[in-house]
C-alpha cells in the first residue's frame, strides 16, 4: 500500500529497525491527496479493528501527531 503511494508517504531507510514512513512534505501537489491520506487512515483503521498486523512503522513525530501530542525537538 505504501508503495502505490509514492509521493503521499515518505521513506525513511534506519539501519537498526528497518524503514520508517511519515507524509511527505510535497503531497500536496496531488490534489486529490486529502482523500488518499483519508483512504489510508481509515484501511489501518479496519486492520487494526479485525486485529490484524500492520507490519509499518511510522516516525515517532508521526505517531506522537496521531495520539495528539506535542513535538519536541
Amino acid at each position: 500500500m505504501f508503495i502505490s503511494l509514492c509521493l503521499l508517504i515518505q521513506y525513511q531507510h534506519v539501519c537498526d529497525t528497518g524503514a520508517t514512513f511519515q507524509p511527505n512534505s510535497l503531497s500536496d501537489v496531488n490534489p486529490d491527496h486529502l482523500s488518499y491520506f483519508k483512504f489510508a487512515g481509515r484501511l489501518m483503521g479496519l486492520a487494526i479493528q479485525h486485529q490484524q498486523l500492520l507490519n509499518v512503522y511510522f516516525t515517532r513525530s508521526f505517531y506522537k501527531h496521531i495520539l495528539g501530542e506535542t513535538c519536541a525537538l
